[in-house]
């Protein structure tokens, strides 16, 4: 084999380890960004009004409930004692006029749903919206505005994608 032969057999072992190199940094792209996709949460928002003494109800088909996060007059709210998590539920009501920020995060392995509803004062239950997830995160975060009881509260949803 001449010098010329050996030259050539040496370009293309470079050309293919270089092209294993890239492949191999391909697949390592490739498995992060799906390893980051299956990990970052879903984010849905909800803007609620309710009457003074409605109640709010987050629940969930599954014990997926991590953590709940309220932000507005504590002292006003009513919540269920002995609250322990994961649950499959959230509840609260207010005596008063105000506004809430409430930040529900779920979590599960495997297939649950998420429904909000409002259990009006006068015996009826109004399913606000219902969410289905395959598994994974979810952060839902619900502006709540109690207003005093009159018909002109009303209940509005936006969703966050």
């Amino acid at each position: 084999m001449g010098a010329h032969e050996a030259s050539q057999t040496t370009t293309a072992r470079c050309w293919r380890l270089l092209g294993i190199f890239i492949l191999v940094i391909l697949a390592t792209v490739m498995t992060t960004g799906l390893a980051h996709a299956e990990t970052s949460p879903i984010e849905r928002s909800t803007s609620i009004d309710l009457r003074t003494d409605d109640w709010l109800s987050v629940s969930s088909n599954r014990e997926s409930l991590q953590s709940v996060e309220i932000t507005g007059n504590l002292t006003a709210i009513q919540l269920p004692l002995g609250s322990h998590y994961p649950a499959n539920g959230f509840n609260m009501t207010c005596h008063t006029q105000g506004r809430y920020s409430i930040t529900l995060t779920f979590n599960f392995p495997t297939e649950y749903n998420v429904a909000i509803v409002a259990d009006q004062r006068n015996a009826t239950r109004r399913e606000i919206a219902s969410y289905y997830f395959s598994s994974g995160q979810l952060v839902l975060t619900i502006d709540l505005t109690q207003c005093p009881g009159t018909d002109r509260c009303r209940c509005s949803q936006h969703r966050m994608e």
